[in-house]
């Protein structure tokens, strides 16, 4: 993924990568989705990068880091369901 994001953002991003000691799986399968509800994936992570980046490029993000509609507990908290 970070391959990626580098390639769409025009590379020059130095990456990182670290030994860790981490087991958990973040592997999705989506064969319960497409086999037995019909659904199809239209967007790859490629898609996804370039959506969210001419997004964030045109301003669609507003204060990112403070906005609580990007936090969910912050979220929650301001729709009173926490």
């Amino acid at each position: 993924i970070a391959a990626i994001i580098n390639d769409e953002l025009g590379g020059g991003i130095e990456v990182n990568v670290e030994p860790i000691v981490d087991d958990r799986s973040y592997r999705v399968d989506s064969t319960f989705f497409s086999e037995r509800m019909g659904f199809e994936f239209n967007h790859g992570v490629r898609k996804a990068v370039k959506s969210l980046s001419r997004a964030y490029s045109g301003g669609q993000f507003i204060q990112p880091l403070k906005n609580p509609a990007y936090y969910n507990i912050s979220q929650m908290k301001e729709i009173g369901i926490l």
